[in-house]
């Protein structure tokens, strides 16, 4: 599987920690749902990711990683209108390939 898009399907729960598992991953596709809790950390393993689309899933929350950096192949990260908090990690910008980063309407 090289992409996984289930958005806009109303699909609610918490992002299972077996996504990490999905080792040839380089899109996930998770916007317009009503996904809960944070972001597994097994998805920081997958690392032909590209792009990680998680917007609009009000209740997904917790704190934006540093190990987002880890994924050294990203591009794109659009991960607003969620309940994310904190700061932005200083190590994202590091990436040289991020063409695209969205946080906005986070907390």
């Amino acid at each position: 599987l090289v992409e996984l898009s289930i958005r806009l399907n109303s699909i609610s729960g918490t992002i299972p920690s077996q996504i990490g598992q999905l080792t040839l991953l380089e899109g996930i596709y998770l916007s317009d749902n009503i996904l809960s809790g944070t972001l597994p950390s097994s998805i920081y393993t997958l690392s032909l990711l590209t792009g990680i689309y998680v917007e609009n899933n009000v209740l997904l929350s917790g704190t934006i990683s540093a190990q987002l950096a880890s994924l050294t192949r990203l591009s794109q990260i659009i991960m607003r209108w969620n309940q994310f908090s904190g700061t932005i990690p200083s190590e994202i910008g590091k990436n040289s390939l991020i063409n695209l980063i969205d946080f906005g309407w986070n907390q």
